[in-house]
C-alpha cells in the first residue's frame, strides 16, 4: 500500500505516517526506484552501425555473405542491391527483435537481475523476412527468412550494470527531487483536506511534476546511451545466424520451390582500447541452393549446389561511421555435369555512415580472383531505416 493510500484510509494517524514516509523518502538504504518508463530496457538502444539483416544474409545480398557486428534494430526496413557483370539482385527486408515485442515493459534492473543466459541470447536476436528480385535472364523472385543473435553477454549493453547505474545516478540527481516535491504536495493536500479523491491527489502530483520538467534527465539518458555505445565498440562480439530460402521459377510466380539453407558466424575483436580498430573473422555455408556464376557458355546462369565462405578483415569504426576491408576464400560445389567445383578468392571494401538517427547508408565494392569461369567485380548498397529512432521532422 502506498503512503498516499494509507493517509487517506487512516487520517487520524496522518501525522505519524507523514513522519514515517518522510523518513522513508530520505533513507539511502531504501531509495525510491526509477520510474519504469524512464528505465525501460527496450528503449535503451544503441545508435551504432546496423549490420546486414539476416534476411539479406540468407539471400546472399550481403557483400561478404555474412553479417557484420553491430547494434540490431527493434523494428527496421532495409533496401539493398548487389550487382555484378550484367546481373543484379534488389531486395527489401522487414526485421525486428521479437523478444522485445513481448517484453516492452521490462526495466534495465529487471533485465539484469531476472533473465537467464539463454533468455538474453533470445533478447539479442533479430528475425527478418526478405524478398528480392533477381534481374538476370528471364528474372525470378527469392524469399528469405533468417534469424541471428549476439552470443556474448559482454556485448549486451542492457545487461551491463554500468547502463543501469548511469540511469540511476541521473535519476537521483535530476529527477528524484521533482518526485519528492510531488509527494510532499500530496501529503500536504491530504493534511489540509482528507476528503480528496485518489484522482484529485494524482492530479496534484502530476501538476507538480509538469512544473519540474524532465528535460535535464532526458539529456542524461541520451548521454548514458552514448557512453554505452562507446563501451560496446571496445568489446568483442560474436554473431551467429541461420536462414532458409525459397524462389520462383520466373517473374510470374510460376512455381515456388525450396532454395537452400544458410548458416553464418562473425567474430569481431577490437585491437585498440577504444574499439576504433578491430579485426573481423567470418564464415558462411549455403546448402542445396541456387549459386550465381559468371557468364559462360559452359554453365547456365544459375546452378544448384553448396557454397562455403571464410575470411578475415580489418575495420575502422566510430559511433556514426564504419569502413573495412576484407579478403575471403570461396568454394562452390556445383550439381552439374560440366563443372563440379570452383575455388577462388574475393576482396571487399565496405563503408557505412549514419545520415541521422535511424538512417544508415552503406556501400561496397568487391572483386574475385582465380575463378574457373572468369572473375567479376561487384557493387552493392544498403539503406537501413530504424523506425523507432528515425524522426522525419
Amino acid at each position: 500500500m502506498s503512503c498516499t493510500q494509507a493517509l487517506k484510509r487512516a487520517f487520524p494517524l496522518a501525522l505519524a505516517i507523514i513522519a514515517v514516509c518522510a523518513t522513508w523518502r530520505i533513507a539511502p538504504a531504501a531509495a525510491e526506484e526509477i520510474d519504469p518508463k524512464f528505465a525501460n530496457a527496450r528503449d535503451f538502444r544503441l545508435k551504432l552501425f546496423e549490420p546486414t539483416v539476416p534476411g539479406f544474409v540468407t539471400l546472399g545480398l550481403s557483400p561478404r555473405r555474412t553479417a557484420d557486428p553491430g547494434a540490431f534494430s527493434d523494428l527496421s526496413l532495409d533496401a539493398a542491391n548487389l550487382s555484378d557483370e550484367g546481373r543484379s539482385k534488389f531486395g527489401l527486408a522487414f526485421s525486428g527483435q521479437p523478444y522485445w515485442w513481448g517484453h516492452a515493459g521490462t526495466t534495465l534492473g529487471s533485465y539484469q537481475q531476472h533473465t537467464s543466459a539463454f533468455e538474453r541470447i533470445l533478447a539479442r536476436g533479430q528475425l527478418s523476412l526478405a524478398a528480392a528480385y533477381v534481374d538476370f535472364s528471364s528474372g525470378y523472385y527469392q524469399f528469405g527468412l533468417g534469424w541471428q543473435t549476439q552470443l556474448l553477454d559482454r556485448q549486451d549493453h542492457r545487461f551491463d550494470p554500468h547502463s543501469n547505474d548511469c540511469i540511476s545516478k541521473a535519476w537521483d540527481e535530476l529527477r528524484r527531487p521533482a518526485h519528492q516535491a510531488a509527494d510532499d504536495a500530496v501529503l500536504k493536500a491530504i493534511a489540509d483536506n482528507p476528503d480528496l479523491s485518489e484522482d484529485q491527489l494524482e492530479a496534484i502530483r502530476d501538476n507538480v511534476l509538469k512544473e519540474m520538467p524532465a528535460t535535464g534527465f532526458e539529456a542524461a539518458r541520451k548521454s548514458c546511451r552514448s557512453l554505452a555505445a562507446q563501451d560496446a565498440l571496445a568489446k568483442a562480439s560474436v554473431i551467429v545466424g541461420a536462414g532458409v530460402n525459397a524462389r520462383t521459377d520466373d517473374t510470374g510466380f510460376g512455381g515456388t520451390q525450396y532454395d537452400g539453407t544458410a548458416v553464418w558466424a562473425t567474430y569481431r575483436q577490437p585491437v585498440t582500447s577504444n574499439g576504433f580498430v578491430a579485426l573481423q573473422f567470418f564464415a558462411r555455408g549455403k546448402f542445396d541452393g541456387t549459386l550465381g556464376v559468371p557468364k559462360t557458355p559452359k554453365l547456365p546462369a544459375f546452378v544448384d549446389g553448396n557454397e562455403y565462405v571464410g575470411g578475415a578483415g580489418i575495420a575502422l569504426e566510430r559511433i556514426w561511421w564504419k569502413a573495412d576491408v576484407s579478403v575471403s576464400a570461396v568454394e562452390q560445389e556445383f550439381r552439374h555435369a560440366v563443372a563440379k567445383t570452383d575455388d577462388f578468392a574475393e576482396a571487399t571494401l565496405h563503408g557505412a555512415i549514419k545520415v541521422r538517427d535511424g538512417l544508415w547508408l552503406q556501400g561496397s565494392v568487391g572483386d574475385s580472383f582465380g575463378r574457373e569461369f572468369g572473375d567479376k567485380v561487384s557493387f552493392g548498397f544498403n539503406v537501413s531505416v530504424d523506425w523507432d529512432d528515425l524522426k522525419l521532422w
